[in-house]
């Protein structure tokens, strides 16, 4: 419910952002034409109209970069909801995937020691040292 409510928040204020700053950049353009009427032309009319809209645009922008931050929270917390389901599957489960693990190794460990009763015990023996006739003597001279 907070994630759809954070959405649809969001995207007003986006879409509100987004409309209000073009309507007012709008204005500002008819309104530095007007000024081209009564005589103010070049870079004066150039800088006063900078002045207008840099001033006037923030609290428009600023509800457009509000309603961002409100989608990638609801973002998030439909993300986080939907771990915290997983997680809970997973330790729901998880005694049963112990217990079956726990039989599967008592059966494998049976299983090894009765393959050690059945085979029968080798006799190592140490290894037989060959003897070379070939050996080569140095002289220390």
């Amino acid at each position: 419910m907070t994630n759809r409510l954070f959405f649809s928040i969001g995207i007003l204020l986006s879409l509100l952002g987004t409309a209000a700053s073009v309507y007012f950049i709008a204005v500002n353009v008819q309104a530095s034409q007007n000024q081209e009427l009564y005589g103010v032309t070049g870079n004066d009319a150039l800088f006063i109209f900078l002045m207008q809209t840099s001033s006037g645009l923030f609290p428009y922008f600023f509800l457009i970069f509000t309603g961002l931050l409100l989608i990638a929270a609801s973002s998030l917390l439909k993300e986080m909801t939907e771990k915290n389901k997983l997680t809970a599957e997973l330790i729901s489960k998880l005694p049963e995937v112990s217990s079956q693990s726990q039989e599967i190794t008592q059966n494998k460990a049976s299983e090894i020691e009765d393959k050690q009763d059945v085979t029968p015990e080798k006799i190592i023996s140490p290894p037989v040292k060959v003897q070379n006739d070939e050996e080569r003597y140095y002289w220390k001279g």
